[in-house]
């Protein structure tokens, strides 16, 4: 068992944007966050977002507008016991080879061979890859991108991403119990 370091940041836009959608560069993919929740009665609150990723915080506070229209909100950092070390993937995805042009031989021996970034049913062999500091399906849509090299219009929502997690041998405990 080791302990891990998950500082977790609530964010918050300006009283009058309620919902917001803001475009930012995570490790070279660009990604929209939401803020949701702002309301109007009995006062005046703007959207929130929160996140455990470091990634996603080094982007949110490296934007122009941080600090005047989008604020921290509340931070917390808390211990959390792993029985595998987080975001460290314990086996890789085979190489597919890639083919210019398929003999029917080629097509035959590849067929069984899902095309890359889709789901399988199998497990990796050496066990699954535990993700411990994501507690958001946008947190997870963005690991399993930066990670596994699907794309966004894969993974639509919460459903498709744990879906999509759980048959490439990936777990996100945080966000499974959210």
């Amino acid at each position: 068992m080791s302990t891990q370091k998950i500082t977790s940041k609530v964010y918050r836009t300006s009283p009058n944007f309620k919902t917001y959608g803001a475009q930012i560069i995570v490790n070279g993919a660009e990604i929209t966050i939401d803020f949701r929740g702002g309301h109007s009665s009995p006062y005046q609150k703007g959207g929130a977002f929160s996140t455990a990723d470091p990634d996603i915080q080094k982007a949110i506070e490296s934007r122009k507008d941080f600090g005047t229209f989008i604020t921290l909100e509340y931070e917390e950092t808390r211990e959390v016991e792993s029985d595998v070390k987080a975001t460290e993937p314990q086996a890789e995805a085979p190489d597919i080879p890639v083919v210019d042009e398929f003999t029917e031989k080629e097509t035959r021996d590849t067929e069984d061979v899902p095309p890359t970034g889709e789901p399988t049913d199998e497990a990796p062999l050496d066990g699954e890859t535990v993700v411990m500091d994501v507690n958001t399906a946008q947190e997870a849509k963005a690991w399993l991108m930066k990670n596994k090299g699907v794309t966004a219009r894969e993974l639509p929502n919460k459903k498709a991403i744990l879906e999509y997690a759980e048959n490439n041998g990936v777990k996100f405990p945080l966000l499974e119990t959210n």
